[in-house]
Formats: C-alpha cells, sequence, structure tokens
C-alpha cells in the first residue's frame, strides 16, 4: 500500500530533461517587433493589453464602417487580397501596381452601388503599400470640357465610362443630342489621364420572339427602356408579365450596368370613383386612360384635370413615356363631328355617333365605324373593338342589332312588326329584349314611349315608340284634310317642335298635306332646327384632328 522510489517520472509529470529545455525556451532572446511590444520596468500590464489593441484594430481598419480583415497572400501567386467584408475582395497581383488595383476595386464598387470616397482609397493605399511597393499615387480627380453641353469631372472613385454614360444622359434629358462616337471620344480624352477599365456599354438590342425588338442606348437606363418596350406592347394588345419584363431587363443587366429594377406596382385612390394600378410593364398614361374610360362607361364623373393630377403623381415615383392624349375629332363630312375626348373609349364614342346617324337616316356601315375607330387609335390608346353583331333568338323571330344600330330603335321596330302581325308584345318584353343587347354592347337611350297630343278641334294625335315623329305629324295632317279641317303649316311645325323635344327625331322637317304625294318638295323646318339639318353624306370621309 506504500509508494517506492524509482529512477524514472512518476506518470503524469515532466521528465527532468524536459524541464530544463523549457525552461530554456523561456529564456529565448525576443525578436525586435515583440521587445517593442514589452512594457518597462515597473509599467502596468494594462498598457500593453491597450499596445495590442491597437494593433488589432489597425489590422481591422474599416472602409465606410465596414471591417477589412487582414491581407491575406496567395500561395506561389505572390498576389495581396484585401478583404472587404459585405463588399468584396481587392486583389492585387504581384506585377500590377496597387494605385491601379484600388481605383479598379473603387470604380466598380461605386457602380455596384456601394459608397467609396478618396479618404476610403487612401486608407486602402496605406495598408497596401506597407505590404508592396507602391510606384504611383491615386489619380484624380479629372475634368473634361464639353463644347456645348458642360464640364464632366470624375472623382477618383468612380468609372470614367460610367460617368461620361451619366452626362450624356444628362444632356439628352436636356434636349442635347449626343451620339455613342461623340461618347467614346470624351472617353479616349479622359483615359489619357487616368486609369479606365471599360469600355461605353452598348448599344445593345434585344430580339424577343413574336414581339418585335428594342435598343438600350449608352446613355439610357435599360429599366427605363423595359417599362417603355412593355407599355407599348401592352398598348398593343399583346400579352405582357413582370416576369417576362424583369427576364428582358435580366438579359442587359448581364452585358452592362443597370442602376436601378424594375418599378414596384403604384396604387392611387382617386376619390369615390376608386384606386387605379399602374404595374411596371404598364405605361401610366394607357393606364389612367383606360381606367378613366372605364369610369366614363360606369356614368362615373371624370376630367382632364383628375388624369393629368393622377399622371403627375405616377411620374414622380416611376418613367412615363409619353403625355394624356386627347381630344380627337374627326369631321366625316355630310354627316358631322366626332370628337373623343381623354376620359373617353373611341369605341364607345365611334359607336354612339354611329347610332344616331342612323336613326337621324344616315347610310353607317361596319367598314365605315371601322374606318373611324382606326383614325383614333393611331392617335391615342383604345381599349375595345367594336361590339357587334349581336343577334336574339326568339320563338316568333330573330332580333339582330348590328355596330352602327341603336339597340333601342331596333327593338321598337320589332315591337311594331310583331303588333301589326297580331302578337302580343308588351312593354316589359321589349324591355327584357332591350336588356339583352345592352348587357353586350354600348346603349345610348332607352325605348320611346308613346306619345299622345290633344289638338283643339282637329283630334289627337298618337306616336307610337318605333315611329318617325315627322311621319306621324304628316299622316295625321292628311287624314285632318281628307275629313276637310283646316290645319295649317304652322300648326304641324309646333306640333314637331313639342315631340322632338321630347324623344329623338329622325327628321326635322314636315311637308304640307297638300304635297305629300308630289315627287320634289320642300319642306317645313322648325327655325332653330334649319341650321342643324346635316346634308347628305359623302362617299369619303375627311378628317382632322385637334390636339
Amino acid at each position: 500500500g506504500s509508494l517506492t522510489a524509482s529512477s524514472g517520472p512518476i506518470d503524469g509529470q515532466p521528465s527532468r530533461a524536459r524541464r530544463q529545455r523549457d525552461r530554456a525556451a523561456k529564456k529565448r532572446i525576443p525578436s525586435r517587433r515583440t521587445a517593442a511590444l514589452r512594457t518597462a520596468p515597473g509599467q502596468p500590464a494594462t498598457m500593453l493589453k491597450l499596445l495590442l489593441l491597437l494593433a488589432t484594430a489597425w489590422a481591422q481598419m474599416t472602409i465606410n464602417r465596414v471591417p477589412i480583415g487582414n491581407a491575406q497572400r496567395r500561395s506561389g501567386a505572390g498576389s495581396l487580397v484585401l478583404e472587404v467584408q459585405g463588399v468584396g475582395n481587392l486583389t492585387v497581383p504581384a506585377n500590377e501596381d496597387p494605385a491601379t488595383a484600388v481605383e479598379r476595386f473603387a470604380a466598380r464598387a461605386t457602380e455596384a452601388g456601394f459608397r467609396m470616397n478618396n479618404v476610403t482609397m487612401l486608407n486602402m493605399m496605406e495598408w497596401l503599400c506597407e505590404r508592396r511597393q507602391c510606384t504611383r499615387p491615386l489619380t484624380g480627380p479629372v475634368m473634361l470640357e464639353v463644347t456645348g453641353a458642360g464640364n464632366l469631372t470624375v472623382l477618383m472613385h468612380e468609372e470614367p465610362a460610367a460617368k461620361v454614360e451619366e452626362f450624356a444622359a444628362m444632356a439628352v434629358a436636356n434636349g442635347i443630342p449626343f451620339n455613342v462616337e461623340t461618347m467614346r471620344s470624351m472617353l479616349k480624352s479622359l483615359c489619357n489621364s487616368r486609369s479606365c477599365f471599360r469600355d461605353i456599354a452598348g448599344p445593345l438590342t434585344l430580339n424577343v420572339t413574336d414581339v418585335g425588338e428594342f435598343t438600350v442606348l449608352p446613355w439610357e437606363e435599360p429599366a427605363d427602356r423595359v417599362e417603355y418596350f412593355s407599355g407599348l406592347v401592352v398598348e398593343a394588345g399583346l400579352g405582357m408579365t413582370r416576369q417576362s419584363a424583369q427576364q428582358m431587363l435580366e438579359w442587359f443587366c448581364q452585358r452592362r450596368v443597370c442602376r436601378r429594377g424594375l418599378t414596384r406596382p403604384l396604387t392611387l385612390s382617386i376619390g369615390e370613383v376608386g384606386n387605379v394600378t399602374v404595374r411596371p410593364f404598364e405605361e401610366p398614361a394607357y393606364v389612367i386612360e383606360r381606367f378613366s374610360s372605364a369610369a366614363t362607361a360606369a356614368g362615373l364623373q371624370m376630367n382632364v384635370e383628375t388624369m393629368l393630377a393622377a399622371l403627375e403623381w405616377f411620374c414622380a415615383r416611376r418613367s412615363c413615356h409619353r403625355p394624356i392624349t386627347g381630344p380627337h375629332r374627326l369631321v366625316v363630312n355630310g354627316v358631322g363631328n366626332i370628337t373623343v375626348r381623354p376620359f373617353q373609349d373611341p369605341a364607345a364614342v365611334v359607336e354612339r355617333f354611329s347610332a344616331q346617324a342612323s336613326e337621324m337616316g344616315y347610310g353607317i356601315t361596319a367598314d365605315a365605324m371601322l374606318q373611324m375607330l382606326s383614325y383614333f387609335c393611331e392617335r391615342r390608346s383604345c381599349h375595345r373593338r367594336l361590339t357587334g353583331p349581336w343577334t336574339l333568338q326568339l320563338d316568333v323571330a330573330n332580333v339582330t342589332v348590328r355596330p352602327f344600330e341603336e339597340p333601342a330603335a331596333i327593338v321598337e321596330v320589332f315591337g311594331a312588326k310583331a303588333q301589326q302581325a297580331g302578337l302580343e308584345v308588351d312593354e316589359e318584353m321589349l324591355q327584357q329584349i332591350l336588356n339583352f343587347f345592352c348587357e353586350r354592347r354600348s346603349c345610348h337611350r332607352p325605348l320611346n314611349p308613346a306619345l299622345e297630343i290633344n289638338v283643339p278641334d282637329l283630334g289627337t294625335l298618337k306616336v307610337a315608340p318605333h315611329e318617325d315623329p315627322a311621319d306621324a305629324v304628316e299622316q295625321f295632317a292628311l287624314v285632318a284634310m281628307q275629313k276637310g279641317l283646316d290645319m295649317t303649316g304652322k300648326q304641324m311645325v309646333e306640333m314637331l317642335t313639342l315631340i322632338c323635344e321630347q324623344r329623338v327625331c329622325r327628321r326635322l322637317g314636315v311637308r304640307p298635306p297638300s304635297e305629300l304625294n308630289q315627287t320634289s318638295t320642300e319642306s317645313l323646318m322648325p327655325p332653330e332646327a334649319e341650321a342643324a339639318v346635316p346634308e347628305a353624306p359623302l362617299p369619303a370621309a375627311e378628317t382632322s384632328t385637334t390636339e
């Protein structure tokens, strides 16, 4: 149970020889750098800790408050690598001057959106020059005078090609013409005074299958051109999505610098009318025009001032490429004028004009309507096509309304023919027929009510819903004359005027009973209607516009 002495070492303890070697190692002469950090006799130990902290802080210097790690040497390459956390690595090859490497790193970091400055670059240079021989200082700033456009200054941390592109963009925005040759000449002058790391970007052209192609010039921002092109595609009625627009932008950004991405969707509330949202692939003016047209069609109040205020709101937050358009006016010889205001849909206005012209007896056709619509769509946005023809199949007959016809007028004629055929047709049934068409196309008036006017000493004048008031007045006067009653032309005009105040009149003139059977007669007309009577339609249409 007792321990026995032995000449060998006890387990777990170092041998005498090992202890002697350790003591000798502790007496080694320190290096010059280590000795400089040792404290003098009697100096507090905290001073040594402070010096060590300062040395560590120097090794961990920051760029814009971003810590920079220690320099590393790549084995066998002879390169210095300075790691900038959150930015990237600055690599200085063995055969490259540190100033060139720092200028290249700062230029690329600046184009990538990082904040660089002269102080940062000088700190980087100081760090590198302690470890590598530096043959030149940093260059900059460099100024270039451009006749007729102004002065261009390129700072130490900026890429000359990027500054030339920005300068050209500002010049073009101010109406100063620019081209690629001028830009490359400017870049060449700058590169004679300082280092440059890339050429002018572009022009770049992208061909979109089944859609078309578009080009981004060196002074243009790719996101702006993608949004512009996408807006044209949408206005042309072709399909476009945010994903497609993003893919187009990425194509450009893989080949040149992009300074921003696509705009996010923006929504604006317009009072009691509703909310209007512009997506990144839509043109704000187009969306506002479409929204306003739909609001007008729904009976809501819209005006140009509201539209312009909405456009200003969107353009302060994203790119805009055209204004609100209109009003546009079309003159159709022999028929009348058509005016489409910015908040109206051209198809709806053409349909209304054609329906009214047809009711007035003019020979409007579907081809003529298409020509009218084409005129407007070449000058502004159109949001739908012309509608029709529409056909309703009934047990007794089919009712068809063509694009240039007023649905109410066709339903009224159908009702009259049905009654003449001995069929029972009431107002409720006719209203249901009208509702069928109005749910599928634009309707501009309700069914005409039957009118009765009591004429003293002559009887009661009845005007059926489908009947033209002028025809009814003439027939009433003819019957009165056959009965030997005296009815003057003045009375006929007064009756027609009274009726036309309550419903649509196809004709604004009446013929005296004594002339109804003659081949050529001159109509009696209300004085205020004479100047409003349209001329006979001509085969060709003459057009003009008011911007």
